[in-house]
């Protein structure tokens, strides 16, 4: 059995759960996105911090809905 793993999108790091990304995140690349703001793919929530994002994410998770983890776009990206 393999575990999934949570890569950083900022550097080379890889988590085997989102909780270990996210204190990474909060660790080593919060000063890094102070102005980017991260949408929700379940609900179209934004946020400030990828880290307060994943938190989110976790709330979908508990809940059974499908997440979308993988894909962290800023939310300027995503409706550009």
């Amino acid at each position: 059995m393999s575990l999934e793993m949570h890569p950083c999108p900022h550097c080379p790091a890889e988590f085997d759960s989102l909780r270990s990304l996210e204190h990474h995140l909060k660790a080593a690349h919060q000063e890094a996105l102070p102005n980017e703001k991260f949408r929700c793919t379940t609900c179209d929530a934004e946020f400030m911090a990828q880290a307060e994002w994943l938190d989110h994410q976790h709330d979908h998770d508990a809940e059974g809905v499908a997440a979308g983890v993988e894909d962290p776009a800023p939310a300027d990206a995503a409706s550009s």
